[in-house]
């Protein structure tokens, strides 16, 4: 395999990470990266594969582009919200004098290179220096900012889309900007758009590429060498020279087929006339001769071809990991222990009805959620195969020949009444009962579950949490509704009213349930506190451009900005509303207080 894959980097993940983690999921060596990417950010990671890896320099180059959010008033150690505090202070109210400062970083920008990064003086890594406590002088980089996008304002909070060259730390440049406007700033959360040409379109991320991977499918989204090529200038090398130009011997002017004196000074690509790669050479002029830049030659690394083990398979978009969905996965676990199979699985990153309508479906879980849901259920894999026009159009024959035996080595399969797949949902319960016995694999179906008077699916769980009824809903998912994400900055405006809160973002894509008032309980640092949560957009404090969450737990009261809180929504008290008056608000506060600590208590919550 020769060519690029664009990689979605999640949160969390170093760019060693995904590496490493490719090289398992294609088994293959020889991959790497064109540019590290910040651990805590997301986005796009161009990865290079096979003869591919020798572009590395020259595909690292180019505009970047970055949605950031600057976060003013607070700075920290790593220069990003999950640092030490260092100072906090009180942001500018004037929102014309913050944009204009923000705009003034336009154009040609010295930086100084933060510690907490990659970047290596004297052969060590800044952040290796770091961690040991050690801070050392770096020199300004020349760096340029091409345009700085405001995309929203909700002070201490700035949302920018920043274009910039290589080199460019948007942590620092969040920093630069807090300290010109005397407050201080940190970057909150960062994602990478765009990297020399590769964009967000055609990201995957690497569940995504271990399932098109499992599938047979992923050669429809790799980059080739050619493609990689292209914008390079081609050349022939004439045959009494092509022994010459594959032993990567310097080329007189004469030795190309073409006239070549267009390509110069840049590199060329040049090959044989049979139309093998040579490499990419580069026009000396003083010399009049071609000399090689990066050979290209080599045969390509042998792909070794995984033989599937034996296992047992279940097919759906596993939606909040249900009753329903549980009765299946403990199927499944049952069987795997009596014949000694792998539990798979097959899910779709998108909901295929949803792609075929043309809409977009928040789900119940984000990936990251379902998947450490399916590995605690037992599932030994759980894919999140790309729901594309390809997947779309294939047949249940192939389906289930190419893919789940073929592919997943499946032995059994356990699936609900309603099982569907292939093209036109050709592929149910009977389909699979009748090709059971000529393909040798068991068919197990599991009745659909039911809670609270009606059958369990996850498309009413969505219902009911779109109407407030969260404790319904939780009889269905066997747990409460949760979000699970970093606590981030606030305006510090429910300390004021004597509540102070902890916030939450809802993950994109993530379903936004009625907005109000919950009981909740949330678990952060190991611990597990209750409270009050409101989820929505807070109107009488000017709101804010996301809906989030912001929860007072009581009798907690310490500082967790950056720490991975999971809240759970456990009853809905009432809508979220606008008061005249913060006085208003402060006395609705009190008896919402009240009426969440009689439920917890007598629901058994709170002792």
């Amino acid at each position: 395999m020769d060519g690029a894959l664009v990689v979605y980097k999640e949160r969390g993940m170093t760019s060693h990470d995904v590496v490493a983690r490719l090289r398992r999921i294609l088994h293959q060596k020889k991959i790497g990266h064109t540019g590290t990417l910040d651990p805590e950010a997301e986005g796009v990671l161009p990865v290079l594969i096979g003869r591919a890896t020798r572009l590395s320099e020259r595909m690292g180059g180019g505009r970047k582009v970055y949605r950031a959010e600057l976060l003013l008033g607070v700075a920290t150690d790593t220069e990003d919200a999950g640092g030490t505090l260092l100072k906090r202070a009180d942001p500018p109210s004037d929102e014309e004098a913050v944009a204009a400062c923000i705009r003034s970083f336009a154009g040609p920008y010295e930086q100084i290179p933060p510690m907490y990064s990659a970047k290596k003086i004297n052969g060590q890594k800044l952040v290796d220096l770091a961690r040991q406590g050690k801070e050392i002088e770096r020199r300004p980089v020349h760096t340029e900012i091409y345009a700085i996008e405001i995309l929203a304002m909700d002070l201490p909070h700035v949302y920018l889309r920043v274009s910039c060259s290589r080199g460019t730390y948007i942590r620092s440049l969040c920093r630069d900007i807090g300290d010109k406007l005397g407050c201080g700033g940190c970057m909150g959360s960062l994602l990478r758009e765009e990297t020399g040409g590769f964009t967000l379109a055609s990201a995957l991320t690497l569940a995504q590429i271990e399932a098109l991977a499992l599938a047979g499918f992923l050669d429809d989204r790799l980059i080739s060498l050619e493609e990689l090529l292209r914008p390079y200038p081609a050349f022939t090398v004439r045959k009494e020279r092509s022994l010459s130009a594959r032993c990567g011997n310097p080329l007189p002017a004469d030795a190309l087929e073409e006239d070549s004196r267009s390509a110069m000074p840049g590199p060329a690509v040049l090959r044989e006339a049979g139309g093998e790669l040579v490499g990419l050479y580069r026009y000396d002029e003083g010399k009049a001769r071609w000399t090689a830049d990066i050979m290209l030659n080599m045969p390509p690394e042998p792909q070794r071809k995984a033989v599937p083990a034996p296992s047992v398979v279940t097919i759906g978009k596993f939606d909040g990991f249900h009753l329903g969905h549980r009765a299946i996965l403990a199927e499944m676990r049952r069987i795997a222990a009596e014949k000694g199979l792998r539990c798979i699985v097959f899910s779709f990153s998108d909901s295929p009805q949803a792609v075929m309508e043309g809409r977009t479906l928040r789900m119940l879980m984000t990936p990251a959620e379902k998947r450490r849901t399916a590995a605690l259920m037992g599932a030994d894999m759980l894919t999140e195969f790309p729901f594309t026009e390809k997947i779309r159009r294939i047949t249940a024959e192939e389906f289930l020949e190419e893919i789940l035996i073929g592919r997943l080595g499946m032995r059994e399969i356990v699936a609900g009444p309603d099982c569907r797949f292939g093209f036109e949902r050709r592929g149910d319960i009977g389909f699979l009962a009748g090709q059971a016995e000529r393909l040798g694999f068991g068919v197990t179906v599991v009745p659909r579950a039911e809670a609270a008077g009606e059958p369990v699916s996850s498309s009413r769980i969505r219902e009911l949490l779109s109407e407030g009824r969260a404790d319904t809903a939780a009889l269905m998912l066997g747990g409460p509704f949760s979000v699970e994400g970093p606590v981030v900055m606030g305006r510090q405006l429910g300390r004021k009213l004597g509540v102070p809160t902890i916030n939450q973002l809802f993950p994109a894509g993530k379903l936004i349930p009625r907005r109000g008032v919950y009981a909740a309980r949330v678990t952060i640092g190991g611990g597990s506190y209750y409270g009050m949560a409101n989820a929505g957009v807070r109107p009488t404090l000017g709101g804010v451009r996301a809906p989030g969450l912001e929860t007072h737990l009581f009798g907690f009261d310490r500082e967790v900005y950056g720490e991975t809180a999971c809240t759970q929504l456990l009853r809905f008290l009432r809508p979220e509303k606008q008061f005249a008056r913060e006085e208003e608000l402060r006395e609705q506060i009190q008896l919402d207080a009240i009426e969440v600590k009689k439920y917890l208590a007598e629901n058994g919550f709170l002792q």
